[in-house]
C-alpha cells in the first residue's frame, strides 16, 4: 500500500509544543503511519535521563527518528559533538538503528560543522549494519 509519514517536529524539553505522549497516541492511534519524531526530539546538553526515558516512551514500531542538528542542539560543543555521540548511543540501545535517519537541517548547521564532519561525528557507533539503517535504509522505508 501507499506509505504514509508524518513528521514532527516538537521543539525541545520545556517548550509547549513538546508533547511526547502525544505522538505516542497518534503512533498508536494510526497503525499503519509512519510518524518521525524530528531532531532526536531536540534534547539539549545535560538531559541525559530525559532523552532516554522519552526514547523508551516513543519504542514503538512505527515511530521513527531523524538526528538532523542533533549536535546543534546540544551545542555549544565542538566536533566530534560528544553528547550528540552519546544521545546517539542511547537511541541505538533503546529504539535500535533500524529506526534512526542520519540528517543535516542544511544549511544552519554549516554555521557549527562542516557536511564532513555531520557525517562523521556519527562514525564508530554504529555497527556496520546498523549504520547502513542509520545512513540509508531507514529513510528509504520511512519516505519511500
Amino acid at each position: 500500500g501507499k506509505i504514509r509519514t508524518i513528521a514532527f517536529d516538537l521543539g525541545s524539553p520545556g517548550d509547549e509544543s513538546h508533547q511526547v505522549e502525544a505522538v505516542r497516541k497518534i503512533a498508536s492511534d494510526f497503525p499503519s503511519f509512519n510518524i518521525v519524531v524530528c531532531h532526536l526530539s531536540s534534547p539539549r546538553r545535560n538531559q541525559d535521563e530525559n532523552i532516554k526515558r522519552e526514547l523508551e516512551m516513543l519504542q514503538k514500531d512505527n515511530i521513527f527518528f531523524d538526528t538532523a542538528a542533533l549536535f546543534w542542539k546540544t551545542r555549544p560543543e565542538d566536533y566530534p559533538f560528544p553528547t550528540a555521540r552519546k544521545y546517539l548511543g542511547y537511541a541505538r540501545d533503546i529504539v535500535g538503528a533500524e529506526h534512526l535517519m542520519w540528517g543535516t537541517d542544511l544549511p544552519s548547521t554549516l554555521t557549527s560543522a562542516t557536511v564532513k564532519e555531520q557525517i562523521d561525528y556519527a562514525k564508530g557507533i554504529f555497527s556496520e549494519k546498523e549504520e547502513k539503517w542509520f545512513f540509508s535504509k531507514t529513510a528509504e522505508k520511512v519516505y519511500f
